[in-house]
C-alpha cells in the first residue's frame, strides 16, 4: 500500500514537472516566435529590390537601394529579358509575405503570375497580373496593392517600369521605378479581370465618366451614409456629407443622378445642394478628395436654389467643370456653367449655355471642348450644342442626313432620327454619339438609332450606321 502511494506521488511529480517544463517551453517558444516575427522587415513594392546574375538567378544579400535615383541608366543585362525580370521581381517581392514566422495579417499563399505583357521595351515597362490568397480575411494590410478579390484571391494588375542597375560584378539589381494601375497608364481597366470577380458586390453604382479605376472605384449609399471604395469593395470610406442634402434619383434612393459625382483614383467628387431641405437652404456645394478618401474638402459653388440637374467633371488635376440647371418652369430652366483651375477650391461662372430648354445631359472632354444636350422639342435645329471656349459660347451640332436603304422616298432622315444624345469619349480619344427617334418614334418599331463618330473632338462627324 505504501509503495502504491509513493508511486502515485512520483507520477504526480512527473506530471507537474512536465507541465512546468511545457509552460516554460511555451513561454520560450512564444518569445522566440515573437522575436523572429519582429525581425522580419517587409519592404513595399516601391522600396523592394532584388539582385540577379546574368542568367536570372537570384543572389541573396542584405543590400538595398532607394528607388529615386534618376541617373541610373537602364541596361540590358546578360541573357535576362524584361519579361523574365518582371517575373523574378514579383516572385521575390511576394516571397516576403510567405515567410514562416510572419503574422497572419501580413501573410499570403498560393502566388500565381497569370500574365506578363511588355508594353515598352525601351523603358522596361511591363503589365503584370498576379493573384494570391491572404491568410486573414479581415486584414486591410494589402489595401495599398490596389487589387480586387475574386474567388477568395487577391488579384493585382500593375504596370511597372523597372530599373536595372548593373553592379559591374556580373550581377545587377532590379527594382520598380514606378508602379501604376492599368487605367492610370491608359490601358483598358482590369485587362485580366475574370468574369466572376467579387469586387463591387456591395457597390450600388459605379463611377462616372472620365474617372480612372472604374472597376476598383465605386460609391454606395447604405444606412444613411455615403461611402466610397478604391479597391473593389474590400475597404470602404465614409464621405463626410449629410445624406439628406444629397439629391438621389427619384425612383431609386440608393443611387445618385448620373454625372453628379466622379469617383476615381486621382479625384473623387460629389455635387449636392442648391435646394431647400427641411426649410433650410443648402448651398450648391462640391465635396472632393485627392487622396482616396483620406481627406475631404468642401467648396461652396453658389447659393442658387431649385437645382434639378447636376454635372461635375475634372478633366485633369486642376481643371474641372460644373453644370447645373435650376428655376425650372414648364419647358424652360436656367443653366449655369462653372469652372475651377485650382483643383476645386474656387469656382467662377463662365457661361449660361445657349438656350433655356430643359437639359438632358452634359460632358466636357477637355479644357475647351464641351457639350450640352437638351430635351428635344419639335422644330429644334438641333438639341445638342458644342463649346470650344470652355463654356462661354455654344453652337448647334448639325449632323448630315443619310440615305435610307429601303426604296421608300417619303422617309426623311431628320424626321426620323432627331433626338441627339450627348457624345461620350472613349479611351482611344474618339467621340461617339447616338441619335434616337425620340419618345414618339415608330420607324422600325422605334427601336433603332443612328450612330456617329468623331476623331477630331467633334469638328466633323462620320456616320457609322443604324443600330
Amino acid at each position: 500500500m505504501k509503495n502504491h502511494i509513493n508511486l502515485k506521488k512520483i507520477v504526480i511529480g512527473i506530471l507537474i514537472l512536465a507541465a512546468f517544463l511545457l509552460v516554460v517551453f511555451m513561454l520560450f517558444y512564444s518569445k522566440y516566435y515573437k522575436d523572429r516575427q519582429n525581425a522580419i522587415v517587409l519592404k513595399t513594392q516601391f522600396t523592394f529590390s532584388v539582385r540577379i546574375d546574368g542568367e536570372g538567378n537570384v543572389i541573396k544579400d542584405d543590400q538595398s537601394i532607394e528607388n529615386t535615383d534618376e541617373s541610373v541608366k537602364n541596361v540590358e543585362f546578360g541573357n535576362v529579358g524584361i519579361e523574365q525580370i518582371a517575373q523574378i521581381w514579383v516572385k521575390q517581392f511576394t516571397n516576403q509575405f510567405e515567410q514562416k514566422y510572419i503574422s497572419m495579417s501580413k501573410a499570403i499563399s498560393g502566388v500565381d503570375i497569370s500574365k506578363v505583357q511588355v508594353l515598352n521595351v525601351d523603358e522596361n515597362t511591363v503589365l503584370i497580373a498576379f493573384s494570391c490568397e491572404p491568410r486573414s480575411n479581415v486584414t486591410d494590410y494589402f489595401s495599398s496593392w490596389d487589387g480586387y478579390m475574386a474567388e477568395g484571391k487577391l488579384v493585382c494588375e500593375w504596370v511597372i517600369q523597372f530599373q536595372v542597375e548593373d553592379l559591374y560584378d556580373n550581377t545587377a539589381r532590379i527594382y520598380a521605378k514606378s508602379i501604376q494601375l492599368p487605367q492610370e497608364y491608359g490601358l483598358t481597366t482590369s485587362t485580366f479581370k475574370p468574369e466572376n470577380a467579387e469586387n463591387q458586390t456591395k457597390a450600388s453604382a459605379s463611377n462616372s465618366q472620365n474617372a480612372s479605376g472604374s472597376n476598383l472605384c465605386a460609391y454606395d449609399i447604405k444606412d444613411q451614409k455615403l461611402e466610397v471604395t478604391f479597391n473593389g469593395g474590400e475597404k470602404w470610406s465614409a464621405v463626410p456629407v449629410d445624406i439628406g442634402n444629397l439629391s438621389p434619383n427619384v425612383n431609386d434612393k440608393t443611387t445618385l443622378p448620373d454625372g453628379s459625382y466622379q469617383v476615381g483614383l486621382e479625384k473623387s467628387a460629389f455635387l449636392y445642394g442648391g435646394n431647400i431641405v427641411s426649410g433650410k437652404t443648402i448651398p450648391l456645394t462640391l465635396i472632393y478628395t485627392n487622396d482616396k478618401g483620406s481627406n475631404w474638402t468642401s467648396a461652396l459653388i453658389s447659393d442658387i436654389t431649385g437645382v434639378t440637374f447636376y454635372y461635375v467633371n475634372f478633366i485633369n488635376e486642376k481643371e474641372g467643370f460644373v453644370v447645373v440647371a435650376y428655376n425650372k418652369k414648364d419647358n424652360e430652366e436656367t443653366t449655369m456653367i462653372m469652372k475651377t483651375t485650382d483643383g476645386g477650391e474656387s469656382w467662377i461662372k463662365v457661361g449660361n449655355g445657349q438656350i433655356n430648354n430643359i437639359i438632358s445631359g452634359a460632358n466636357f472632354i477637355d479644357a475647351k471642348t464641351g457639350y450640352i444636350g437638351y430635351v428635344y422639342t419639335n422644330g429644334m435645329e438641333s438639341n445638342l450644342y458644342r463649346t470650344v471656349d470652355g463654356g462661354v459660347t455654344f453652337t448647334p451640332v448639325i449632323l448630315g442626313s443619310q440615305q435610307f436603304e429601303n426604296a421608300n422616298t417619303k422617309l426623311l432622315w431628320n424626321s426620323i432620327y432627331k433626338d441627339v444624345q450627348v457624345p461620350i469619349l472613349d479611351e482611344e480619344g474618339s467621340l461617339t454619339l447616338i441619335v434616337t427617334q425620340g419618345a414618339t418614334g415608330d420607324y422600325n418599331g422605334g427601336d433603332t438609332v443612328a450612330k456617329y463618330q468623331s476623331t477630331d473632338s467633334g469638328i466633323t462627324w462620320k456616320y457609322i450606321g443604324e443600330e
